[in-house]
């Protein structure tokens, strides 16, 4: 399977983005996949950073779209208050409501998907500081590139 994927990185890139887009692999797993190890960093050095920027890119792209439909539904509720007054009937009344609920979904939404990026940069930011400092002992003992012998190929992992 690894040879298969070795051949065509483009097509890795795609699917693995299509599985994170319909959540079959969250992308914090992509995270920790991508720069599990120094090997499996160089393993994947073809594909490794454009999967990385797109595992990254999704849960920002949410966070924005989430905050872009929590200022709609603020202004619609506004503008709902402003065009009734003091003087709202009770159907008025129900359609502040429900919008105020809206509101507090989409905030709901909203901090877990903060939670979520949040997390997944502090992973990738941990990772790759842990990734340096492996790569800097490494200059110092004068190896290159791969892993120890016997290491895990990193498609297999």
């Amino acid at each position: 399977i690894a040879l298969v994927w070795r051949g065509a990185p483009h097509s890795l890139i795609m699917v693995m983005d299509k599985m994170v887009a319909m959540k079959l692999i969250s992308p914090l797993s992509l995270v920790n996949w991508l720069l599990k190890s120094y090997k499996g960093v160089i393993d994947k050095a073809e594909f490794a950073f454009e999967l990385l920027f797109k595992a990254i890119e999704k849960p920002l792209a949410l966070v924005a779209t989430v905050r872009k439909d929590l200022a709609k539904a603020k202004d619609a509720l506004q503008a709902l208050k402003v065009s009734v007054g003091d003087a709202a009937t009770e159907s008025q009344m129900e359609d502040i409501t429900e919008k105020e609920e809206r509101i507090k979904r989409i905030k709901q939404v909203l901090r877990g998907a903060l939670a979520d990026q949040d997390e997944i940069l502090m992973a990738a930011l941990l990772r790759t500081l842990a990734l340096c400092q492996e790569a800097q002992q490494r200059a110092v003992k004068g190896e290159k590139g791969g892993g120890e012998e016997g290491e895990a190929d990193s498609f297999d992992e």
